[in-house]
């Protein structure tokens, strides 16, 4: 799991700092936009291994930056977003997110509770969602 890259287009600072500094603590590479377009952008230069996408965006609508991306790419897209309904969570799916988490979340000391199953994960793509889903 060790530098896999990935990229948070969130509008808010607070997030993407919690994120910065977690993620960069089980040694992620993070990578921040805090507009859609940003967010294409650095996708496209940067060739990220993970997006973790806000969906209220200020410039563009989260599922719009889906689509745009998945014209281009295939890297994984994480929704993270206080949108919770179920109309929200299938809209987001169906335009070509891999999963969904809402917010808010709180910071747990998930490696603690759950070291041994963390440890038999080796896909990085479910190590970072097992971890997301843990600090919910």
């Amino acid at each position: 799991m060790s530098g896999e890259r990935v990229l948070v287009i969130d509008d808010e600072e607070a997030i993407r700092r919690f994120l910065r500094v977690a993620l960069n603590g089980q040694s992620y590479k993070v990578i921040e936009a805090a507009t859609g377009k940003d967010g294409i952008a650095v996708t496209a230069a940067q060739k990220p291994d993970v997006i973790l996408l806000d969906l209220g965006l200020p410039d563009i609508d989260g599922l719009e930056v889906i689509k745009l991306l998945r014209q281009s790419t295939q890297t994984p897209i994480i929704i993270l977003s206080v949108r919770g309904s179920e109309n929200d969570k299938v809209a987001a799916l169906n335009s070509g997110a891999d999963d969904y988490l809402s917010k808010p979340f709180v910071w747990g000391n998930c490696w603690h509770d759950c070291g041994s199953f963390y440890a038999g994960c080796t896909n990085p793509l479910a190590n970072l969602c097992l971890l997301l889903v843990l600090w919910w």
